[in-house]
């Protein structure tokens, strides 16, 4: 109860108008090895945006990184967007510069070695500004290319003037592509003055106007905060990048694992991208029901596409049983318009696009398969599929794309999970994400109230409002929701002690038509068929 001295009139808030989110269910997620990218997960929404950051020339994909093309499948066929992180080796190196004072005997100092990856590939790890200290030397700032590998090594930097009256200069970073184009990756005003400011209050301390860069990032010496740098005209190119070893799985797992936490990342789709490693497929699996709100989608190996090493596959390497993912084959040929080149391409990543279309014209209960939602724009298929094979497929719980006339098609929709109930199916483990997801972030907003009958209305109320609508859009046939008063059936005296509400929601899923029985039944001339046979 409000609390007052005086007579007044006190107004109070409340708000009772919760409702179930309509959230959606189709960001993807990838990880990849590659020449150039940050090491941090970027949110990527276009072709254009993935190429920029993650190709060697920006504007043409690298054939060697055959999970590149599943991304840009995604991004093409699909309405959402990606979450993409680069994984790269331990031994990989950050090309940099150290740029000296004003009074420094050398403008610039080439370092022999890059900067380290941190362990948690956060960045690199900065080195001692003492270690560059020389007799008539002070380093004042570490300008390094925010892309690990030999890559750095293109850029270039100058700082062709200075102010000597508030310590601003000019900083010029270049890059050459391997076609001999150079793009400006930055010309501007900067300081090496954290309080700096432009004319219209806008921070000019260099950390901070590099600090969203794709291409370049600064450090600065504390000690030289009130100083600036030696100028100098001609362009000094960035060293110490390295590419390292090969990436491992291991290295490519960590990057996915990233994605771990249901409460900083809201991602729906893990992509394998065709890095063929059961190693990989079972982390991701395991990572989708950790999870508990995604499925991950699998490609069969390219090598892997004949019935007969499918199932020796299927029954020795990869026992995994989930209905948290689905697996695909085979692969698809397609046509690279950016390398003027046909190849084939793992499937992982248009599926998830066309589930990701799935959403955005319909929900995530509507199967992303057949000729009205599965269809693929592709040149053609590793191998073709008879409807035996298909039927043994089936029965090793893997999904496969067909030719119809016409159309190429995705043709199944079974989850990994092997034994059968409602969880074999994809639409029926979508939709159980789909209620988890929408629904706990509700009911996130009812912890710490009352625990009453009357909250306990509300619940069953707000619930039974989403349920009602999931059902008017075919995803189920049927529902209840199940809370009993306070102290009585599933609300137990024991449980209101320990501060706990039980509702129940029981559904009947739609399910998709896997088969159509046609009946032809031939008559003679003279049969009534008003008299409909049985």
């Amino acid at each position: 109860m409000a609390t007052f001295a005086s007579p007044r009139v006190q107004v109070t808030e409340i708000d009772i108008s919760q409702f179930v989110s309509n959230l959606p269910t189709s960001v993807g997620v990838i990880a990849f090895a590659a020449k150039r990218g940050p090491v941090t997960p970027q949110f990527v929404s276009s072709t254009r945006k993935f190429k920029e950051l993650y190709s060697t020339t920006q504007y043409r994909l690298d054939k060697s990184f055959i999970s590149h093309y599943a991304a840009i499948s995604f991004l093409q066929s699909g309405y959402a967007g990606l979450w993409a992180v680069r994984a790269v080796s331990d031994d990989a190196k950050f090309a940099f510069i150290v740029v000296n004072t004003s009074d420094s005997t050398s403008a610039t100092t080439t370092p022999t070695s890059g900067m380290s990856v941190q362990t948690d590939r956060s960045g690199p790890v900065i080195p001692d500004w003492s270690d560059y200290q020389q007799q008539g030397i002070t380093p004042c700032m570490f300008l390094y290319a925010w892309s690990p590998g030999d890559i750095g090594e293109n850029i270039k930097v100058a700082i062709p003037q200075a102010n000597t009256t508030d310590k601003t200069f000019q900083l010029v970073i270049t890059e050459t592509l391997p076609d001999g184009s150079v793009e400006v990756r930055f010309d501007g005003t900067v300081s090496l003055n954290p309080d700096a400011k432009d004319g219209y209050g806008n921070s000019i301390f260099v950390e901070n106007v590099l600090a969203n860069n794709d291409y370049v990032r600064a450090v600065v010496n504390p000690n030289t905060y009130s100083d600036y740098p030696k100028t100098f005209t001609t362009a000094v190119s960035l060293a110490g990048g390295d590419d390292g070893t090969a990436v491992q799985v291991g290295k490519i797992v960590d990057r996915y694992n990233l994605f771990s936490n249901t409460e900083e990342y809201d991602v729906d789709l893990f992509i394998q991208g065709g890095i063929g490693s059961d190693t990989l497929r079972t982390a991701l699996v395991n990572l989708a029901e950790g999870r508990g709100d995604a499925v991950a989608v699998l490609d069969v190996d390219e090598g892997t596409y004949k019935v007969a090493d499918i199932q020796t596959w299927r029954n020795t390497n990869f026992l995994v049983s989930s209905s948290y993912a689905w697996a695909i084959a085979p692969w698809l040929k397609v046509y690279d318009y950016d390398n003027d080149a046909q190849l084939y391409i793992p499937p992982s990543g248009l599926v998830a696009g066309m589930m990701a279309r799935c959403d955005y014209e319909h929900d995530p209960w509507w199967v992303p398969a057949g000729l009205n939602r599965g269809r693929a724009n592709v040149l053609g298929l590793k191998i073709y599929y008879s409807l035996a094979e298909r039927d043994e497929l089936d029965k090793l719980q893997i999904n496969c794309f067909i030719r119809k006339p016409g159309a190429i098609a995705l043709w199944n929709n079974r989850t990994l999970q092997t034994q059968e109930s409602a969880f074999s199916f994809i639409e029926v483990r979508r939709l159980l994400n789909y209620i988890k997801k929408n629904v706990c972030r509700t009911l996130d907003q009812f912890l710490f109230e009352p625990l009453t009958d009357f909250t306990r209305e509300r619940v069953v109320a707000v619930l039974d409002d989403f349920m009602a609508a999931i059902k008017r859009r075919f995803g189920v046939l049927d529902y209840r929701v199940v809370s009993d008063p306070i102290g009585t059936g599933n609300n137990p005296p024991n449980q209101i002690d320990q501060g706990m509400l039980t509702v129940e929601v029981y559904l009947k899923p739609t399910r998709a038509i896997r088969f159509i029985w046609l009946k032809v039944i031939v008559t003679r001339t003279g049969y009534n068929f008003e008299e409909r046979m049985v």
